[in-house]
């Protein structure tokens, strides 16, 4: 089936939806990455939660260290800057990373797992392989990074510069010390263009909701000033449009139950005591 073919349906069933991944098919499988992510609320902006409040963003750097600072034990044998991300995502700080996974099943569960008045939605992803970057990658420690500068870092007047004048320069000096503080073989050299890209990235499975979940993240940098998000390049994930995967909201509690019988439910997917305990109970309310 061709991408061009329109989804008129909300979809009902989990065999419905699996057939409906099949617009999305391609022969490029050895090129591209599929990641999905599942919204409850096809309202929902496909953006980090820290965009979603100016209180959040207007304070980036101080919510970042006043969790290390009250819980340090936490993230005291974490090495980056982004795996201090991932951990606060976990625990719920707004951050710069957007949730995604490779299983589309994953993100029909998170679709369907409330606001039971609302359609759903599944969004898909198609990422070349070559822009895929991993935990240890130094643009992904610049990205990362930009959660400790101060809100008034602005590259308006030298994002033209080439890399290694504009990384000289003032406040990108700083960016580059503190990129260099955690990586020992870091070239001391940012392009502009990466500060204002958005990235896919594989993080380490040291983390079990990562690994049950099949996850990885989206890392967003900055706009027209780091209080804006970057934008999604068009051309490495798929434009919903008239393609957007919609799940009816009279059909989120069947795709529930029968997602249970594929082994993906709330003890699955968040695996700590207190939510498999959860999922137990909803299995035999």
């Amino acid at each position: 089936m061709g991408l061009n073919r329109r989804i008129d349906k909300k979809l009902s069933s989990v065999d419905v939806f699996i057939d409906s991944l099949n617009l999305y098919a391609s022969k490029d499988y050895d090129n591209y990455e599929y990641y999905y992510r599942g919204h409850s609320n096809q309202a929902y902006a496909t953006l980090p939660s820290l965009f979603r409040e100016t209180s959040h963003i207007d304070n980036e750097d101080k919510m970042f260290r006043e969790l290390i600072l009250r819980c340090p034990n936490e993230f005291s044998n974490l090495n980056s800057t982004f795996q201090k991300l991932v951990k606060m995502q976990h625990y719920g700080l707004p951050t710069r990373l957007l949730d995604i996974t490779s299983n589309p099943l994953i993100a029909l569960f998170f679709s369907c797992l409330s606001n039971n008045d609302k359609d759903g939605e599944v969004i898909v992803f198609k990422v070349p392989k070559t822009e895929i970057k991993y935990y240890d990658s130094d643009t992904v420690a610049v990205l990362s990074n930009l959660a400790l500068m101060k809100r008034d870092f602005d590259i308006t007047d030298i994002e033209n510069l080439e890399p290694r004048i504009f990384s000289q320069k003032s406040p990108v000096d700083l960016l580059v010390y503190q990129v260099g503080q955690e990586k020992s073989g870091f070239r001391s050299m940012i392009n502009p263009k990466d500060l204002t890209s958005t990235v896919c990235v594989k993080p380490l499975l040291d983390n079990e909701r990562i690994v049950k979940q099949d996850g990885s993240f989206l890392l967003f940098g900055m706009g027209d000033d780091i209080t804006k998000p970057a934008k999604l390049d068009i051309n490495k994930y798929l434009p919903t449009g008239d393609r957007k995967l919609i799940i009816h909201k009279e059909s989120k509690s069947l795709i529930i139950n029968q997602l249970r019988t594929l082994g993906i439910h709330g003890g699955t997917v968040f695996p700590d005591i207190g939510n498999v305990a959860e999922s137990i109970k909803q299995q035999f309310k």
